[in-house]
């Protein structure tokens, strides 16, 4: 019997475990990255460039997708975010701090696919390699701010085990195709990164082909992934264009100090010191012990871990513009080869019927696993937010006061003399246009506020409000009129009556809701497409499913952007609707096309 999505497996396993196993990951991993809000809902996102995304993804689904404002050249991320808003209603705040966990899921079912289809593997080993990968600390150093390069780690993932399921004979080259085009579309560095990893997945297969070929035509698997491969790639690079930008330049990295205190808070919780010789030994591992069918995937796990290492060197010793914090993260490969190093070989020990020697491997890997998601645990509980709750309240007082002037109402919000503050605050509460058109200007007040107004009235447009924030710099005593917590008007129409600010927090259920919601969507959007493009049994469809579904979206969401199709109001669900449609479209076809196939002809 063969367990659907695994390799051979003893008859008396079920074929409902791989099943199960999904479903244990998906809410293991779920509980892990949703636990600090459903202690605290009301908490602000971590990482220093949340308020970045958070305004990136408000500017896209309110005002479309030429309205992005920065990073023009990687519209991937902000474009999903504006479908899920507008399909599950959640606000912006809470899409922030569900989406982590949405996507790490997916990571850690795409690397269940990787194990069972690319792999061919038991449905534990698929179980152990999503919990290390998904639940360690390269996914939640990841999940801490750099949304986009989280969303391109779930496309990597997913096209390796459809490349690996290539590889041993299967098919899925278009889904291939389609998850290289998002992954340009989001983040075009890593981008590249990936067609690397596929091109020496095609490489290797072709110099070690597998038993799983032709025996007349050794290496033809290979020789197909590579075309596929460069097919895709062009048409990743046409998927750039499509971008409201074209890419200048490979890091915009400006603060060089502030580089220097990302590097010291992000390299440690990786363990660099301790997780790079540890995936080196289950290398090495795989490399003595494991079968010749399981040897064969080393070199692409190599060269995945081998990005780590190779990104030290690029930083500390060529000094190119990457920061050794993001390519130690994107380098997944480590945790992969942590896991699989042990689990592995005990898989081979148990096939050859020495049952001592596979449980005790097994209780390494089981051992490293638990160390893996341990470490990644801590990281993500541990996580501060860059801004603090009563900062963004603030912010949605002073976007709600904006709400009641004419559109386009500029505003000048006083910092300390000589200060130069991100304005963080602002974009994580306020509307884009209403952030964009808030200025944050240095204040000398010895001389009184009246002189300071004088000077901005001279300097901004007609109809420019001047408003304190107490989170940049509290009013003098006695001046101005209180809009709210923290808030102080000193210039400007006084509104009537009490301002109706939306609350920043949440709630346990609204948080659930979103998150399962989103993860519906994404399973609806792209199981058509992994069962259309690839021939892969149900359940390792429904776990690639998320990264497909992800995949779709923004390669749909993006072309019905740059025909000027909003994101709001309908039109995210429109783009998710097309989106599943197309795939079972696909599908559908697909299946009409095998049984016409099928069909004996009819004799002369």
């Amino acid at each position: 019997m063969t367990s659907a999505g695994a390799g051979p497996v003893p008859a008396r396993v079920p074929a409902i475990v791989p099943w199960v196993a999904a479903a244990l990951v998906a809410v293991f991993l779920l509980t892990i990255y949703l636990g600090p809000y459903l202690r605290d809902p009301a908490r602000i996102p971590p990482g220093l460039d949340t308020p970045g995304y958070v305004w990136r993804a408000r500017a896209v689904a309110e005002q479309g997708l030429d309205a992005l404002p920065s990073f023009r050249d990687r519209p991937g991320h902000p474009v999903l975010v504006s479908v899920l808003r507008d399909v599950t209603g959640a606000t912006p705040l809470d899409l922030a701090r569900t989406s982590p966990a949405v996507i790490a899921t997916a990571i850690g079912l795409a690397a269940a696919a990787l194990a069972w289809t690319g792999l061919r593997e038991r449905a534990s080993v698929g179980t152990a390699l999503a919990l290390g990968v998904a639940g360690s600390a390269f996914i939640a150093v990841t999940a801490i701010g750099y949304a986009a390069n989280l969303l391109v780690d779930l496309f990597v993932v997913s096209a390796l085990a459809l490349a690996l399921h290539v590889r041993s004979g299967g098919r899925g080259l278009a889904a291939i195709a389609v998850l290289v085009m998002a992954a340009a579309a989001t983040h075009w560095l890593f981008a590249v990164l990936l067609v690397g990893l596929l091109v020496v997945a095609a490489v290797a297969e072709i110099a070690w082909p597998t038993d799983d070929g032709p025996e007349d035509d050794p290496g033809r698997s290979g020789r197909h992934l590579l075309v596929a491969v460069a097919v895709s790639a062009v048409l990743g690079g046409l998927t750039v264009l499509l971008a409201p930008s074209l890419p200048r330049e490979i890091v915009a990295q400006t603060f060089e100090g502030d580089v220097g205190r990302r590097i010291e808070r992000r390299l440690p919780p990786l363990a660099i010191g301790l997780t790079l010789p540890a995936a080196a030994a289950g290398a090495a591992a795989i490399a003595v012990v494991a079968d010749p069918r399981r040897r064969r995937s080393l070199p692409v796990l190599v060269a995945w871990a081998a990005i780590a290492p190779a990104g030290l060197v690029a930083w500390y010793v060529f000094h190119l513009r990457l920061p050794p914090y993001r390519t130690a993260a994107v380098a997944l490969g480590v945790p992969a080869l942590i896991v699989l190093g042990a689990v592995l070989p005990a898989a081979t020990f148990l096939e050859r019927g020495r049952r001592t020697v596979a449980v005790v491997v097994g209780a390494v890997a089981v051992g490293a696993t638990v160390w893996l998601v341990a470490m990644g645990a801590a990281t993500w509980w541990r996580a501060e937010p860059a801004v603090e709750r009563a900062e963004v309240a603030q912010a949605a007082t002073l976007d709600a006061y904006l709400g009641t002037q004419p559109p386009g109402t500029a505003v000048v919000v006083p910092l300390p003399p000589d200060a130069v503050r991100p304005p963080r605050i602002l974009r994580l509460g306020m509307d884009a246009a209403h952030a964009d058109a808030a200025v944050l200007v240095p204040a000398d007040l010895s001389a009184g506020t009246e002189p300071f107004v004088d000077e901005v009235l001279a300097r901004h447009p007609d109809g420019t409000v001047v408003v304190f924030l107490d989170a940049y710099r509290p009013p003098p005593a006695g001046t101005g009129r209180a809009l709210g917590d923290g808030v102080t008007l000193v210039h400007g129409p006084v509104p009537d009556g009490a301002l109706s600010v939306p609350s920043t927090g949440s709630s346990v259920g609204e948080l659930i809701r979103a998150a399962a919601l989103a993860l519906v969507v994404l399973v609806g959007a792209g199981l058509g497409w992994a069962l259309a493009l690839s021939r892969i049994s149900a359940v390792a469809a429904v776990a690639l499913a998320p990264a497909l579904g992800a995949a779709a979206l923004v390669v749909i969401g993006l072309v019905t952007g740059r025909l000027g199709l909003s994101y709001a109001n309908g039109g995210g669900v429109a783009v998710a609707v097309a989106a599943a449609a197309t795939g079972w479209l696909a599908w559908a076809l697909r299946r009409t096309l095998e049984r016409r196939g099928d069909r004996p002809t009819a004799a002369p």
